[in-house]
């Protein structure tokens, strides 16, 4: 049955004030002054956190910050481009905008190391006692970049925001960091 003319303004509002309704009662993700320095000189996440996926984060513990990011890296060539990609990112950050990890160094003191980890999703489901399948999703690390204080303080941005591409950047990227670990 096609719905009256008369009726569709106000099949529209209902629409709308259900939708309304679904933003107000979703809680919006607070961000940690740690988040905001991250976004702000990192610019890894492109996404609040309330739509990001749930294992992305950006959290301290003591003096150290550490930031997690979903990057699958099935192939050989996907784990290169990842090592650069994540050396590049927290180095001089993702966004041409970016300020790096010596800037975020300035803006929390309390930091000594900032670790990235790229990370990829295993996922299992198993049926439940009363039958109904339940997804575990685990956060597996694929790639994990660790830069400390003083190692940032010696870096030129500038010149490897511009080196860190191409063949020979895996290889570089693991000389210029603290560390770059991969299963």
């Amino acid at each position: 049955m096609k719905p009256h003319v008369s009726m569709l303004p106000r099949i529209v509002a209902m629409i709308a004030l259900f939708v309304i309704g679904v933003a107000i009662a979703q809680p919006a993700h607070a961000q940690t002054p740690f988040e905001r320095a991250v976004g702000a000189h990192l610019g890894i996440f492109l996404a609040l956190g309330d739509v990001r996926e749930a294992n992305e984060k950006a959290i301290i513990e003591q003096d150290r910050g550490e930031i997690w990011f979903l990057r699958e890296t099935p192939t050989r060539a996907a784990r290169d481009t990842a090592v650069c990609d994540g050396a590049r990112w927290l180095l001089a950050g993702r966004l041409d905008k970016s300020t790096g990890a010596q800037a975020l160094f300035k803006a929390q003191p309390e930091l000594q190391e900032l670790v990235l980890v790229f990370y990829a999703l295993d996922t299992t489901v198993k049926p439940d006692r009363n039958g109904k399948y339940v997804q575990d999703r685990r956060a597996q690390p694929t790639v994990r970049f660790t830069l400390r204080r003083e190692t940032a303080a010696r870096l030129n941005v500038a010149s490897l925001r511009k080196t860190l591409t191409g063949a020979r950047c895996p290889s570089l990227a693991e000389t210029v960091l603290d560390s770059v670990w991969t299963p």
